[in-house]
């Protein structure tokens, strides 16, 4: 190698990553750090890994996390992930480096971010879990559930209120443990070391995280189609659950199909645009010699088309429309933003989606076409009036709402036809946090969600792909118009894999 090229990429190499000694690159410290800061950042870092990919599999694998018991388990990582980070920032605090591997940060930086959307987005989690905490503090009511009465406390009107004030406690620590879950992942997912620098275009981390995410959700959709295929009514073959005891209701660990069609549309868009990528990145290893490229992308075809079928197969009706609808957007962007795409590319990625479709077609339609049949004789399957009741309650509690988690027990006071079921959900997601946080809680969760986007397209971090983000939007878009007709916000398994994708792009940038 001639020395005077060699000389200066070792300087660009050195202006690239800091001022610091080379030993010190990839540690995310300055080179004076005490050695047991950077080893306490060390240990952090692998112990919130390990706890996400526990969090990322356990959360479908226990009937959907929609137990208490699960859910408070669930709780127990998001503490320790916002332990760990809390842990990190006090070490960056003292010693004054940020997250991010080989570049110096002032201690302002290091907790609060590098741009006015992380700092907006830190004030309005907060804000909120002051919300929520207010109105159990400060609650109304507490519903008995044996004996259908509210027992009232005195309470002060103009600060939020709730009318139960037990579930307005568990939604509060569920809440609690969701941001801890966040913005642990998103800090984690900002720190990669300059070891882990890619070569290719998706960061190490990010990657890993996402194989963990597709290859959990095709075995989980692997079983789905495995149990209806048998026809066996217990989840997972093991439990025959209360509500929806029939087969054609259920699907997978989920005790309701429109759960699972929510879960599964979320994973198999990010999952496609991972094989793609996954797929040039080997293609340009072939060609360049670099290394043996792999097979991932193979494995992961086999996940999207797994993925795929499920919304379909699962008999939910919600959930197969919004799916058909997120795959003709999939399909467009996948061919769009890609500068230069082969022809043979994009027959394959035809083939692609038309095995998807012929292969939901087959294994579910017979289930389907019976569901379609009555999409316009029963009521949105008896939504109708549910939704009537709730506008009621929308407007009896406009500003302050009726308290966290509180839809289920007030549905009580206005459910005018005993015969009817007791609708624990709206089965809108939209309006029943319009319902029990009011106008004023429900904005800020708003402008939180606009938060990630905003922050991919004008913030700073690791760069992210415009394929791969654009299909994280897609996957998240489709969630919130599914919300327009269900609940995937009240399921905490939906709920943290919907934070993780948003904790993805409120972490990067446009590439």
């Amino acid at each position: 190698m001639n020395p005077d090229k060699a000389a200066q990429g070792e300087t660009a190499l050195v202006s690239a990553r800091g001022s610091e000694p080379l030993g010190t690159q990839g540690q995310g410290v300055p080179g004076s750090v005490h050695p047991w800061a950077s080893m306490a950042c060390h240990v952090c870092e692998r112990v919130t890994e390990v706890t996400l990919y526990v969090v990322v599999v356990f959360n479908p694998w226990v009937f959907g996390t929609t137990q208490s018991g699960a859910v408070r388990v669930m709780n127990g990582a998001g503490y320790l992930l916002g332990a760990l980070l809390t842990a990190k920032l006090l070490v960056r605090w003292t010693m004054g480096f940020g997250p991010v591997a080989g570049h110096q940060s002032d201690r302002r930086k290091a907790v609060a971010g590098s741009s006015w959307p992380v700092s907006a987005m830190a004030v309005l989690t907060v804000l909120l879990l002051l919300y929520v905490l207010v109105g159990a503090v400060n609650a109304r009511a507490v519903f008995n559930v044996h004996q259908l009465t509210f027992e009232y406390f005195p309470c002060i009107a103009w600060l939020p209120h709730s009318y139960n004030r037990t579930v307005t406690w568990f939604e509060f620590w569920e809440y609690l443990g969701l941001a801890c879950t966040f913005w642990a992942a998103r800090d984690w997912l900002r720190g990669t070391a300059a070891r882990e620098l890619p070569t290719e275009a998706i960061d190490v981390r990010l990657r890993r995280l996402l194989m963990v995410i597709c290859i959990t959700g095709a075995l989980v959709g692997l079983e789905g189609i495995v149990q209806r295929s048998a026809g066996s009514d217990k989840l997972l073959f093991l439990v025959r659950p209360r509500f929806n005891p029939d087969a054609v209701n259920q699907f997978g660990p989920y005790a309701n199909r429109n759960n699972a069609a929510e879960y599964f549309n979320l994973i198999w868009p990010v999952c496609a645009g991972l094989a793609w990528l996954t797929a040039q990145s080997a293609t340009r290893a072939r060609k360049d010699g670099r290394r043996r490229p792999g097979h991932a992308h193979v494995w992961l075809t086999f996940g999207t088309l797994i993925t795929g079928v499920c919304p379909v197969m699962s008999s939910s009706r919600g959930g197969a429309l919004v799916s058909l609808a997120m795959a003709i957007v999939v399909l467009v962007v996948m061919l769009v933003i890609p500068r230069w795409v082969p022809a043979r590319n994009k027959i394959g990625l035809g083939l692609l989606f038309a095995a998807a479709l012929q292969g939901a077609v087959v294994l579910g339609w017979d289930n389907m076409q019976v569901r379609l049949e009555t999409i316009f004789t029963d009521d949105l399957g008896g939504r109708l009036p549910v939704y009537r009741e709730a506008a009621a309650m929308a407007r009896d509690y406009p500003w302050l709402g009726s308290g966290a988690g509180t839809f289920a027990s007030l549905y009580y006071l206005y459910n005018t036809d005993s015969s009817k079921e007791w609708a624990a959900y709206v089965h809108d997601d939209w309006l029943e946090f319009r319902i029990t946080l009011g106008w004023i809680g429900f904005s800020l969760l708003l402008a939180l969600l606009a938060g990630p986007g905003w922050h991919w397209f004008r913030g700073c971090g690791r760069p992210l792909p415009t394929l791969l983000a654009a299909l994280i939007g897609v996957a998240l878009a489709g969630c919130l118009l599914h919300a327009r007709f269900d609940f995937p916000f009240r399921v905490h398994s939906i709920t943290t894999l919907f934070l993780l994708y948003c904790a993805i792009l409120s972490g990067a940038r446009r590439a």
